[in-house]
């Protein structure tokens, strides 16, 4: 199995801080989940700044997101949004890694209720992880700045936790030289 992984690596570049389209995070990081094994994510001189999101950057597949340095790239959920969201297939946890970025101002909300049976959990008035939800995976940050993200409203859901990272079912965090600033 890992000869597979080691064959179908691929590495996408992100080219702008488009929230979509060609050259954007969102499509390398949909690019990377359509291709089976572990993928790396960089990005060019020209993709620096902020990379402002309509919605959350779900990830489905093995991944490694290397930044070009915490203070010259931020993914921003723009407090309407959480960042990132890590959801792994029914056959067992993935490893996703995040590396030089800053994560911000991520927001996990209360969720309506998802009747999809294949959808990813969704329990009503809980929000988890407003910079990184992870269900069931290994997920690493390094030399990631974590600021602003939290879970939750003001009028509500009834339980939040993980304002800037939130594990469960299982799921692990290992946590190096990365700094968390003003997360609840």
């Amino acid at each position: 199995m890992e000869l597979r992984y080691l064959l179908s690596a691929t590495t996408f570049e992100v080219t702008n801080t488009n929230d979509s389209g060609t050259g954007s995070m969102r499509e390398a990081i949909e690019d990377a989940n359509d291709n089976p094994g572990q993928d790396r994510i960089v990005f060019a001189r020209s993709a620096r700044g902020t990379i402002g999101l309509s919605s959350q950057l779900v990830v489905t597949d093995d991944l490694i997101i290397e930044g070009p340095g915490a203070q010259k790239l931020t993914v921003s959920g723009e407090n309407t949004t959480r960042v990132f969201a890590i959801f792994p297939p029914a056959f067992g946890p993935i490893d996703v890694t995040f590396e030089d970025i800053t994560i911000a101002n991520g927001l996990a909300a209360d969720a309506e209720p998802n009747l999809d049976p294949d959808a990813p959990l969704v329990f009503p008035g809980f929000a988890f992880g407003g910079g990184i939800y992870n269900e069931g995976s290994r997920v690493v940050v390094d030399g990631v700045r974590m600021v602003g993200n939290h879970s939750g409203t003001l009028d509500g859901p009834l339980i939040a936790a993980g304002g800037a990272i939130a594990n469960e079912f299982g799921g692990s965090l290992t946590v190096i030289n990365s700094v968390f600033i003003d997360n609840a």
